[in-house]
Formats: structure tokens, C-alpha cells, sequence
């Protein structure tokens, strides 16, 4: 009887021993998981942000060739047929 008393005892010192070292890796790690969750809200407004402005680049593009002559009409000789 007092063999299982014992191990029982050992048993419940190592279930102790090792909660209390998951509890401090966890403590440990709240920072770290903090800053993982930050960058992962903001993933998304940045990649947003990234695509709306490669959009508006291109709009913008496309208007201003489309609106002001070739560099080549500043010139004397062009040969440009917008020119």
C-alpha cells in the first residue's frame, strides 16, 4: 500500500511539475503572440492599401498618355503622327 502511495505521489509531482512548465513557456509567449495577431490585423489594410494604389498608378497612367502628347512632339523634326 504504501508503494502506490508513493508512486501516486510521483505521478502527481510530475503532472504538477510539468503544468507549471507549460504555464511559464505560455507566459513567456503572450508577447509573442501578441505581435503576431498585431501584423495579422494589419495585413490586410496594408495589402489593400498596396492594391488600391498599383490601381490607381495604372488609371492614372492610362489618363495622362492618353491626355498629353508624346515627349517626341517637343521636338523640331518629329515624325510622330499625333504630333
Amino acid at each position: 500500500m504504501a508503494a502506490m502511495a508513493a508512486s501516486a505521489a510521483g505521478m502527481a509531482l510530475i503532472l504538477f511539475l510539468t503544468t507549471s512548465a507549460m504555464a511559464q513557456a505560455t507566459r513567456l509567449r503572450i508577447v509573442e503572440v501578441g505581435v503576431l495577431k498585431a501584423i495579422g490585423e494589419a495585413a490586410l489594410p496594408c495589402l489593400a492599401g498596396a492594391v488600391g494604389g498599383l490601381l490607381a498608378a495604372k488609371l492614372l497612367y492610362i489618363l495622362l498618355t492618353s491626355l498629353l502628347p508624346p515627349l517626341g512632339c517637343f521636338r523640331r523634326l518629329s515624325t510622330h503622327p499625333k504630333c
